[in-house]
């Protein structure tokens, strides 16, 4: 009986059907049921380590089974020192309790009128670093540097470009 019963809830998606299991111990049957919840306009605020606030908004999330939060149409601002960093993109990861975000898809980061971008970057907002392992652009005024790989320390203030940089400066940008 118990195998006609796993057949039954096994057969179609696992999202929408609860699946049999057996419990070696007390022989006793179980059902368990895989499910997503999905938030409309969720918005994330908090404190990096050093207090600095931030805040998250997207048009749709879903949590994951890691608890980490798939973001759709992302926005973000974060609060630096130096000034404040805009955030966009079509989606993100974002680990909560590491403070730490992907940002997938038409990546944009806007600070102090330069533009970052990307089809990646991953963002600790703890440790305010920034890094691509995918080509990057940096755009400001007439001038640009092109990279294949970024690495961004907001603590060192020392961005490093890694692999096929170019780069075109405008005199008048300075």
């Amino acid at each position: 009986m118990a195998i006609f019963i796993t057949i039954i809830y096994s057969s179609g998606s696992p999202k929408n059907n609860p699946t049999a299991k057996q419990d070696v111990l007390d022989n006793k049957l179980y059902f368990t049921k895989d499910y997503s919840i999905g938030v409309e306009n969720p918005v994330f605020e908090g404190v990096s380590n050093n207090l600095i606030p931030y805040k998250i908004l997207a048009q749709t999330m879903m949590k994951d089974k890691y608890n980490n939060y798939i973001l759709q149409s992302v926005s973000g601002k974060y609060l630096s020192n130096d000034g404040d960093i805009i955030i966009k993109s079509n989606e993100a990861t974002l680990d909560d309790l590491a403070k730490k975000i992907i940002l997938k898809n038409n990546v944009l980061i806007i600070f102090n009128g330069i533009q970052l971008k990307s089809s990646q970057l991953n963002f600790n907002i703890n440790t305010q670093t920034i890094n691509s392992d995918t080509p990057v652009i940096v755009d400001f005024s007439n001038s640009y540097i092109k990279a294949d790989k970024l690495d961004l320390d907001d603590y060192s203030k020392i961005i490093r470009f890694k692999g096929n940089v170019e780069s075109v400066f405008d005199m008048d940008d300075f």
